[in-house]
């Protein structure tokens, strides 16, 4: 099995909502295990 890393970000709406219905997403697809998920980290907007 290969590791690989990926970053998520979400600043519409519910970005945490969001983030979560992503990871349940990922979670679904086939041959993939979600072996970890680091806290969520809000922010204020930049621009």
């Amino acid at each position: 099995m290969k590791t690989v890393y990926i970053a998520l970000g979400s600043n519409l709406n519910t970005p945490v909502g969001q983030l979560k219905s992503a990871l349940k997403a990922i979670e679904h697809l086939p041959d993939t295990q979600l072996t970890a998920v680091s806290a969520f980290y809000l922010s204020k907007p930049l621009g």
